[in-house]
């Protein structure tokens, strides 16, 4: 009975043993997921902060082009109207006709 009781007590060191290792084992497991976690995220964070800053600076880049252009075309547009040749009579007539028909004259 003696000898039983020492191979149980022997299995239960052993067992024992055994819970201690996969306790290690299971916290170096986690503390290289902790390590490789930490490192993705801030191999991410940096990467997403480059394409962040690209983008920024092409959306700036479009936006000064764009009013650059907007800019060009409302100086050719003030330019043509300018530019145009008033023809005040011609228009007066007109305006004449739209608003007294043939009879009346303005003013």
């Amino acid at each position: 009975m003696a000898e039983e009781m020492d191979v149980i007590q022997h299995l239960i060191e052993v067992e024992k043993e055994a819970a201690e290792v996969l306790v290690e084992t299971q916290k170096k497991a986690d503390e290289t997921v902790a390590s490789a976690r930490a490192s993705a995220q801030a191999r991410f964070k940096n990467e997403y902060s480059k394409i962040v800053k690209s983008v920024d600076e092409a959306e700036a880049k479009e936006k000064e082009e764009a009013s650059k252009e907007h800019d060009n075309i409302l100086k050719s547009y003030n330019n043509d109207l300018n530019s145009a040749v008033k023809d005040v009579n011609s228009f007066n007539n007109g305006l004449e006709k739209i608003l007294y028909g043939d009879g009346q004259k303005l003013g």
